[in-house]
Order: C-alpha cells, then structure tokens, then sequence
C-alpha cells in the first residue's frame, strides 16, 4: 500500500480499517506496523500494510536522512508521507492506537513506552513497507540468525556504509548510542531508511533549549560557548533539539521526551574500538535471548565462530571505508552544488528545523572528508577548530 493512497482516508476509514497496528522493538520511539487485517501478535513486519513513525518538529530532518541514506548506503526509500497529528485523521489514528496499546499481550509493555510519543507527536509519517524487511535486532536473538547475517558480506558491507552515512546526518541512534532495532534489511542485503533522521543541532537552537535537554553532558548553568556546541559534535553525545511541544509539557519530576542522540565523529578516528562495541552490545543481547531459550525448554544459541566474526568485520569495514570515499565525492566539486540544492529544497518543502542545521553538517563534511584524505585527529580537530571559532564570532 502506497503512503500516497493512505493520505486519502477520511477519519471514519482509519477507525474502521486499520485493524492491526504492533510496535517496533528498538529505539526509543520507534516506528508501527500496520495491517488493514487482523494478524497474530508474531507477524513479521514485513507482511505490514504500512508504517507509521510519530516525529516532532518537520519532517525534514527524516526526508533529509531518507535522501542521503539512499545515495550513500543504497538503502530502499519509504516514500513517506505526513498526516498532522491534530487533523481531523490524526485525531482517529491515535484513537485506534490507544486501543491497540489497551489490548494484553506481547506487545502492551512496548506500548506502554511509546504509546505517549504518538499522542504527543506534530506529526505522522506514513511510510511504505519494505517487502521482507527483517530487524537486525530481532534476528540476531534467533538460532543462526547472527552466524548466517555475519556471513552475508553484502548485508556486512551496507551496514558500514549505512555507519559513514549516519555520521554524515549526525544520526547516532544505531551504531554509535547501538540500537540494533534501528538496522532493517531485507533478504538480499539491502538496506531499508524506514527509521532515520538527522540530528543536525543548531548552536542557537540549543541556546532556545529553555531545559537544556539537547545539552547531554553539558554544564547547564554555564554560559553556551561555540566550543561547546562543537564538542557535542565532535567528543561528547548530545540529543536532538526537542520541540516546542516537548518543551512545553517537559516535566523535571516525570519521563524525559525521547530525544535522538548525536553521532560523534570522534568514533570514527578508532574503527577498531566502534566495531568492539557493536559486537559487544550483539554479544550482550544475544546471551540474554539464549538464557530466555533455555528457561523455556530450547536449546541456547549457538554463538559465531570466530572467523565468523572476522568475515563480517572485514566486509563492514570496507563498506564503511568505501562510504567514506562516496561521502568525499558527494561533497566534492559540482556534485556538492547539487547536495546544496537538494538541502535547501528540502528545507524548504518540509519547513526549517533547529536539527538541521546547515553549518553542523558543514562541520561532519569537513571532519569526514579530512578522515577519508587520511588526515590525523590533530589535523582535523586543528582545522575544525579554526573554523567553528570563525563562524562562532557571527553568533
């Protein structure tokens, strides 16, 4: 089902129609699957009619991921569309929503997490369904899921080039803060954008930050230097910059809004240590899934081999390297002028937004263009420097 054709249902129709609608697994908000048929709690995503991802703010942030991740990681579009939350449709989209998260079953505690991230969202972006998209963190948990994924060298390559592009759009919510839940792919290797944005803050969208919550380690009751701003790019993870709904309803003493966490470029300057923690947060999950097996009568998971291990490492660090190398040339010459054009129109068909910031993105270009011409740390954090500090002058 097309999103284009979704967009046409009047309210009566999503209260009738939709029948079935299962959250996703990972992330803090996620994205839903839903079916225009009753399904059993099991169905795979794949067999979803469509998907619904709640957002605050504009869409641009994601239709801006969605563009890059396709030219950078070949990940397969999902064409999405938007309903405004307190339209006429979204009003009876979260009425049946609430119903679903009522319901018992395996799906109430994760409903129990996100259902409030959709009654709250600006608006929903209703995407198409990847035909046999599968979850990378669901399928690690099952009997020879890792060991056949890590041998899969297509699957391995993309999701390196999938790591080059998220540093690119600052998106840190897959393989730098991991979130497996957030890799999606589908049979034959390919990569599906269905769950991306970007997290391009803008320094003066954390200064309009009344609770500092896109700040992460940040002094709060210190001034906001460019610096600072620099270094939750560059050293140290920070969050979006939340909306001014979140803003507004944001309560010390409750749950803090889900806010995406920025990529850090510096992890890209040890590859061995980013690989390390991927695999060890596989690990980690994996042992938890294997202990559930066995308290319920399985036998445990068999783990990868270590060459295993070694295979799918050597093809992610060649798709992550090569991602670099498509980065650098993107960013290049007359190539650069068409990336412009597509950033600026994007911006301005989806509205602006404070997480996505041109003069961010200039800075993870010239980090990682600098990386790909094998500079070292010192060179680049030297020349970024001297730029943020020129820029920062004008703020």
């Amino acid at each position: 089902m097309q999103p284009k054709d979704v967009l046409k249902w009047g309210p009566v129709k999503w209260l009738r129609d939709l029948k079935s609608v299962h959250p996703s697994g990972g992330g803090a908000v996620g994205v839903a699957f839903a079916w225009t048929r009753p399904v059993p709690s099991k169905e795979k995503p794949s067999t979803a009619d469509f998907v619904i991802k709640p957002i605050q703010g504009t869409a641009a942030p994601t239709k801006f991921a969605e563009k890059v991740l396709s030219k950078i990681a070949n990940a397969k579009s999902p064409n999405s569309e938007g309903i405004k939350r307190m339209s006429a449709e979204g009003e009876a989209l979260v009425t049946r929503l609430r119903e679903f998260a009522a319901q018992p079953g395996p799906h109430k505690d994760r409903w129990g997490e996100v259902l409030g991230h959709y009654e709250n969202a600006g608006t929903f972006l209703i995407m198409e369904t990847q035909s046999g998209v599968k979850e990378f963190g669901d399928e690690y948990r099952e009997q020879y899921g890792l060991r056949s994924m890590l041998r899969d060298q297509k699957l391995m390559k993309n999701l390196g080039l999938l790591c080059a592009a998220d540093a690119l759009i600052g998106n840190g919510d897959r393989f730098d803060n991991i979130n497996t839940g957030n890799i999606m792919f589908t049979a034959d290797g390919q990569l599906a954008s269905i769950d991306s944005t970007a997290v391009l803050v803008s320094f003066q969208g954390m200064l309009n930050d009344v609770h500092k919550l896109s700040w992460g380690p940040l002094d709060p009751n210190q001034p906001l230097k460019p610096s600072d701003w620099l270094r939750l790019i560059t050293r140290q993870v920070g969050n979006q910059v939340p909306s001014a709904h979140q803003q507004q309803t944001y309560d010390p003493l409750g749950k803090p809004p889900a806010l995406a966490p920025g990529f850090v470029m510096d992890s890209l300057t040890d590859l061995d240590e980013l690989w390390r923690r991927f695999r060890n947060h596989i690990e980690g999950g994996m042992k938890g899934a294997s202990k559930r097996r066995v308290d319920s009568g399985l036998p445990p998971i068999v783990p990868p081999r270590p060459q295993e291990w070694d295979q799918g490492r050597a093809a992610f660090m060649v798709g992550l390297n090569e991602g670099l190398v498509r980065i650098d040339q993107m960013l290049s010459g007359w190539n650069w002028l068409k990336f412009k054009s597509t950033w600026s129109n994007t911006a301005k068909q989806y509205g602006a937004d404070p997480n996505m910031d041109w003069t961010n993105l200039k800075v993870r270009r010239l980090f990682l263009r600098m990386l790909a011409k094998g500079k070292s740390s010192k060179e680049i954090y030297e020349t970024i420097d001297k730029y943020v500090k020129k820029k920062g002058k004008k703020w």
